[in-house]
């Protein structure tokens, strides 16, 4: 059974979508569907953990123990960050982005993953809510590679 504690490393995240591939294998046809099934719920249940941690903690917080140390960050209008240590630098820096300061919500729309189960997506809505009550919503697109859980 796949269990979201095995899908830990966020990727990629964008306020603005950028693209959705579809992975090979994911059909609904294939002789492992039930497998994939269970493997985009876990998917989608993991996002939706890390999703409610932000809102609760902070979206550095929920962040700091689940980003790639290779993984990329990708806001519009930036330079696109690469490696954990600079993304998280770059958050705590950039507090007119509002996540350092204020509240980031985000809820999944859908999943896919690869056949083989070791890297999928998520695809959905975000807001982010500054201290000075604004209000900024948009979509994001998060790429996940699976690890052993520890």
């Amino acid at each position: 059974m796949i269990r979201p504690a095995c899908w830990p490393r966020l990727l990629a995240s964008d306020g603005a979508l950028l693209a959705v591939i579809a992975l090979a294998g994911s059909a609904a046809t294939s002789p492992d569907a039930p497998r994939q099934d269970r493997a985009r719920a876990a998917l989608l249940a993991a996002d939706s953990a890390l999703g409610a941690r932000a809102s609760a903690e902070g979206l550095l917080t929920a962040l700091s123990g689940g980003l790639a140390r290779d993984g990329y960050f990708l806001v519009e209008g930036q330079p696109i960050l690469r490696g954990s240590e600079a993304i998280l630098r770059q958050l705590r820096r950039d507090p007119s982005a509002g996540v350092a300061t204020g509240r980031v919500s985000w809820s999944p729309l859908l999943a896919e993953v690869s056949a083989d189960g070791t890297h999928g997506y998520t695809v959905g809505r975000i807001v982010v809510r500054t201290p000075g009550d604004s209000t900024a919503h948009g979509k994001y697109l998060a790429y996940w590679r699976r690890t052993p859980a520890d």
